[in-house]
């Protein structure tokens, strides 16, 4: 089995003919992250992360909703 997942919550891909899966974040947020990164980087304050998570969400739809997962993927939280 295999599944196609998307990234930014695009429902369906031009000749694709199904709806795709994919993972929804919100960009906005994404871009105030961004912003105060660089703001904090310029101003020589703030010592900036390595890492930042945003949230996501996944959103199954018909390209990855009958796959099982695998002895690999069973093992993930």
């Amino acid at each position: 089995d295999m599944a196609l997942v998307g990234y930014g919550d695009t429902a369906a891909q031009p000749g694709m003919g199904q709806e795709l899966s994919s993972i929804r974040f919100d960009p906005a947020e994404m871009g105030r992250v961004a912003m105060h990164r660089a703001v904090a980087a310029s101003a020589g304050g703030e010592r900036i992360e390595d890492l930042v998570l945003t949230p996501t969400e996944l959103v199954v739809r018909f390209s990855s909703k009958n796959v099982r997962p695998g002895p690999a993927q069973s093992r993930v939280p």
